[in-house]
Parts: structure tokens; C-alpha cells; sequence
């Protein structure tokens, strides 16, 4: 399943045969949250920026290694010169507390590795992400969410059609 939407450039784009889910234009939330090797990052840096959220949870963290380098990749000028700035997070909403040590230890030691560690949901609740999926969620240079894709299987398609809507909002 695929869920695709272009809030505020024209005309939603869907995907599959389905309708899309049009939100209002939300803005990026502010936040304070550590990554996986306890780093805080904090909404203010993301400023003035594209910025590039991409999420999953348990089961949808497996598509973002197909979706998020291939975005990187196709963004590199954009990232290089800070216009594109990515947002790698983790929706780990409900895990139990004694297991967040764990949890922590299946992700990157690597410190350009990192990966938001939401344990509350806070973006979950404020975007309404997708449960199994990897959701893409892009937001402009002022911070108002045009983007949101959910995603599965790379699919060549929504990827163009993301990556077209991204680069629309950088010129």
C-alpha cells in the first residue's frame, strides 16, 4: 500500500488507485530528542532548510534502507550545500522501558549514522505515520509539512514523483 499526497503545490498526486490523504500544512514540531548514542538534536538546526523526515517503526524501518539512500543519493548537491537536510527517526512509541538499551544497541554505532530515538511519538501523533510502513515526510525552508509519502517496496514511480515535489520545493 501506498499513500502519497502533495499538500499545497497544486494537485495531490496519488498513488496506486487510491485517494490521497490531503493534510492542512503542519509545521515542523519542535523538538528535543537523542539519537541512538545519546547526541541531542533539537528542531532549531533544521531551520531554513528542506527537510527530509524519514521514519518507520518496528516493521517499517526494513523499506527505509530502500528508500533513503537512494533519496540521499539523488539529493546529494541539495545536502551538500544545505538546502536538503535529512531527519532519520525511529517510532518506538510502546516499547518497554527495560528494553530500550537493546533497542538502542540494533542501530548504527556510527555517529553519521544517527537516528532519532522517539520513545513518546511525538511525530507519529503530529503527522499521523504510517504503522508498518517507511514514511516520507518533507517539509519546506519555512518548516510547513507538502510531502507525505508511505511507502513499502521501492516503487520507481512514487520515488520520481518525491523526488520531483522535493527539488520543486528547494528552487
Amino acid at each position: 500500500m501506498v499513500l502519497f499526497l502533495l499538500a499545497g503545490m497544486g494537485e495531490p498526486v496519488p498513488a496506486a488507485e487510491e485517494s490521497p490523504l490531503v493534510p492542512g500544512p503542519t509545521p515542523l514540531i519542535d523538538f528535543r530528542i537523542k539519537d541512538q548514542l545519546g547526541k541531542l538534536h533539537t528542531s532549531g538546526y533544521f531551520r531554513n532548510s528542506v527537510v527530509v523526515l524519514i521514519s518507520g517503526d518496528r516493521k517499517g524501518s526494513a523499506f527505509i534502507s530502500e528508500w533513503s539512500p537512494v533519496l540521499a543519493d539523488s539529493l546529494a548537491s541539495e545536502i551538500k550545500n544545505y538546502r536538503v537536510k535529512f531527519l532519520p527517526h525511529a517510532h518506538l512509541e510502546g516499547a518497554p522501558f527495560f528494553m530500550k538499551g537493546t533497542i538502542r544497541n540494533k542501530f548504527s554505532d556510527h555517529p553519521d549514522d544517527w537516528v532519532l530515538m522517539d520513545w513518546g511519538g511525538d511525530f507519529r501523533k503530529a503527522y499521523d505515520l504510517a504503522e508498518d510502513q517507511c514514511s516520507i515526510v518533507v517539509f519546506d525552508a519555512r518548516g510547513v509539512r507538502r510531502i507525505q509519502v508511505a511507502v513499502q517496496d521501492f516503487d520507481a514511480r512514487v520515488f520520481h514523483q518525491t523526488l520531483t515535489g522535493i527539488r520543486g520545493l528547494v528552487e
